[in-house]
Parts: structure tokens; C-alpha cells; sequence
């Protein structure tokens, strides 16, 4: 039987191997699918080895030797050899060196058959024979290594074809890889910049990987020159020195919240609430932490001058109570627990009618409405009832509670 692998050489590229001799057979080829245009290219020749390389290599030899024949009556048994050269050599390039070498020895017999004559000619037509068999090998092996070249250049465009092809995949990739991930830190700044926190991401050097605008218009800079700076350098040192421990905490993996006194030069006398979250990896190792900021300077002067109205009213030595729209008692000071008897936990959360004597109630329905317009009512004089239920002579001054969105409440 016929060994097809060079039939498959000629047929398919191969990756770049080192020349070998003739003697030994050519390593196994590395088939790489063809593309359309060397599909296209494939002549009838090329299927017909691909399909069967013997029945090439016998119909070759054929053809040759019946145009010799056909030339024998011009020439008789001069130019034995001359159709059998091209042959073989076609032969060779087409199925490779075997059948090369069998189509060699085949032409030889057919030329001791139909062609030479050795009785008349016993010295020269031996030699003749020899130096056809010897160039025919010679023939075949510059065949095999012009095919050899030619499969190795193939091999290596079509590698350099890939190979690029590969990288201009990565590239784009790449690429892509690139703009989402800019559109993503675009979104991310986009969403931090509105949001009523001030954000900070911090390596674990501690340094400055991303700032939201808000932090950044807090220390006085823009976000972009913040990037790579140590928090030492942004914040001053007493700031710093201040909140160091909640930075070594927070990188040793533990969340934190402390209130801090900022006293830098562009915010100078704001109270933060500071949240330091730790950041870490895949595999749980801490890489950095967030930090969380929310402003509670309006916050904390609002509860101080709610305080310090509620001890304003509760040192009071007049009676103040407040109400809802309802008449509910919301709260009761002492001066109207030394006017009424009733103490704080007895008024909290009853009607005011409890002090109103009955032939007065009439009167609440009223000062109600005018409250819930917004009028205030200044010095009415009128009579309650304590409890112990003697009734008392009282001025009345009742004035509207607004909450935050100025609705009275």
C-alpha cells in the first residue's frame, strides 16, 4: 500500500520543520484548515492526488509514454527518456517522493521494454539507463525540497496570518475592555457626584484612588489632583493624626464610624460622620477601604437649638403646652404642671380639653381652626380647670408649629 502522507505534505500546510534526507520520510504534517482562496486555487490535478495518488502517478506515466510512442517514428530509440523527465518530476510535486521513486523505477522499465535497445547499443544504453535513474533521484530530491520550502513559507504565512489575526482580536478586545471600563468609571463618577455623600477610595498604602466632587470641593481640590495623594497631605496633620488609628483599624479588616472635626482651610468648623469600610480582593486579603462622609453640621446645630428651645421651655415659669391639630397633647413643661396639677406623664398624650372647663369647650373648636390657617392668637383670656378642679383666670397666647418644610403641624 501506498503511504499517503506525502499526498497530504503537498496538500496541507506544515509547521516549519529542519530539512532531512531522502532516506528518511518527511514528519507528519500539521493539517491547518484551507481557506476559501486556496480552496479556489486547487487544480483538478491536486483533488485527483488528494483522492488517489496512484491513479495519478499510473495515468501521468501514460500519458508520457504513449507520447513517446507517438515520437518513436521521428526519433526511434534516440531521446528514450525525454517525455519521462517532466513526468516524474510532476509526479514528485504532486504525490511526493515515493511516488516519485516508484514512477523513476516504473520509467525505467518501460524504457528497457518498449524503447532501448540493448543488443545493438550493450555499453551505452546501460549508462543511459543509469544517469536517467540517477538524475530522475536527483530530480526528486530538489522536488521534495522546492515542496518542503514551499509548505514551510505556507506554513509560516498562514502562523503570521493567525498570529495577527490573534492580536488584532486581543487588540480589540482589549479595546472594548478599555471603553466599558471607562464608561463605567464615568457612571460611577457621574452617580457619586450627585449623591449627598462624600466618597474617598484609599488603597492599602492609604492613598487616594478615587475622590467623588463633593470631597474633593470639601478639602479645596478638584478630584483629578487628589488621585495618588496620601490623606496626610490633603488633610493637615492634626486632622490626620486624628484619624490614623481608624485608618490602621479599617486596613486590618474592621469597619469603623467616628465623628471628626474638620479643620481645613476650605471647610473650616463642619462636623463629619466618618464611615471606613474595608475593600478586599477575591481572597479576602484587604486591598484598601471606602470611606463614607456625610456632613452633620446643619444637623447638629439643628438638635443643639432644639435643645436648647426644650430647656428654654422647661425652665419656664409659665405654663407652655404644645398640641397637635387634633388637640393632642405633644408636651408639658413645668411651669404647667405647678399651674394645672396634672403632671408631664399624665397631660402627655390627652386631649386638651382635659384643662378646659365644659361650659368652654366650645371655644377650642375655633382656636383650632385659626391655628391650622396660620393665625396666631395673642393674650385671650379665659378660664381652665386644674385638677383638683378649681378654676383659674388664664391670658392665652397660642402661636402655629411648623416642621422643616414650613407645614404646620
Amino acid at each position: 500500500a501506498h503511504d499517503h502522507s506525502d499526498r497530504h505534505l503537498h496538500r496541507e500546510p506544515i509547521q516549519p520543520l529542519p530539512m532531512e534526507p531522502m532516506v528518511s520520510d518527511p514528519p507528519p504534517p500539521v493539517s491547518v484548515p484551507p481557506n476559501e482562496s486556496q480552496q479556489g486555487l486547487r487544480s483538478w490535478w491536486s483533488r485527483l492526488a488528494e483522492w488517489n495518488p496512484s491513479l495519478l502517478t499510473v495515468v501521468t506515466l501514460a500519458i508520457a509514454t504513449g507520447l513517446r510512442m507517438a515520437l518513436t517514428p521521428l526519433w526511434g530509440s534516440g531521446y528514450t527518456f525525454i517525455t519521462y523527465y517532466p513526468a516524474i518530476m510532476f509526479i514528485a510535486v504532486a504525490n511526493g517522493w515515493r511516488h516519485g521513486i516508484v514512477a523513476t523505477l516504473a520509467s525505467a522499465a518501460l524504457s528497457i521494454g518498449l524503447f532501448l535497445d540493448l543488443q545493438t547499443s550493450p555499453s551505452e544504453q546501460p549508462m543511459a539507463l543509469a544517469l536517467f535513474i540517477t538524475a530522475n533521484v536527483i530530480i526528486v530530491s530538489l522536488s521534495e525540497a522546492v515542496t518542503r520550502a514551499r509548505l514551510r513559507a505556507q506554513a509560516e504565512t498562514s502562523l503570521a496570518k493567525a498570529q495577527e489575526q490573534r492580536l488584532r482580536e486581543e487588540i480589540e478586545a482589549r479595546i472594548k475592555a478599555e471603553e466599558t471600563l471607562r464608561a463605567s468609571e464615568r457612571q460611577m463618577q457621574f452617580v457619586t457626584n450627585h449623591a449627598p455623600v462624600l466618597i474617598a477610595q484609599c488603597g492599602a498604602d492609604g492613598r487616594y484612588r478615587f475622590v467623588n466632587r463633593q470631597y474633593a470641593e470639601l478639602v479645596g481640590q478638584t478630584p483629578e489632583a487628589l488621585i495618588g495623594l496620601h490623606p496626610r497631605d490633603v488633610l493637615g496633620e492634626e486632622v490626620y493624626r486624628q484619624v490614623a488609628p481608624f485608618m490602621r483599624e479599617v486596613l486590618a479588616g474592621r469597619q469603623v464610624k467616628f465623628d471628626q472635626q474638620f479643620l481645613g482651610a476650605a471647610s473650616t468648623g463642619r462636623l463629619l460622620q466618618v464611615t471606613y469600610a474595608p475593600e478586599r480582593d477575591e481572597r479576602g486579603i484587604v486591598t484598601g477601604f471606602i470611606a463614607a462622609i456625610v456632613d452633620i453640621t446643619d444637623r447638629k446645630q439643628a438638635e443643639q437649638a432644639r435643645a436648647t428651645l426644650a430647656a428654654i421651655v422647661e425652665s419656664s415659669e409659665d405654663a407652655i403646652v404644645s398640641k397637635d391639630l387634633n388637640g393632642i397633647i405633644t408636651s408639658w413643661n413645668r411651669g404647667a404642671e405647678r399651674l394645672y396639677g396634672y403632671s408631664r406623664q399624665e397631660a402627655v398624650g390627652k386631649s386638651v380639653l382635659l384643662v378646659i372647663p365644659e361650659e368652654r369647650l366650645e371655644e377650642e373648636t375655633p382656636i383650632l381652626a385659626q391655628i391650622k390657617r396660620g393665625e396666631a392668637i395673642q393674650q385671650y383670656e379665659t378660664v381652665r380647670r386644674r385638677k383638683d378642679g378649681t378654676l383659674i383666670d388664664i391670658a392665652l397666647t397660642v402661636s402655629a408649629i411648623r416642621n422643616d418644610e414650613g407645614r404646620i403641624v
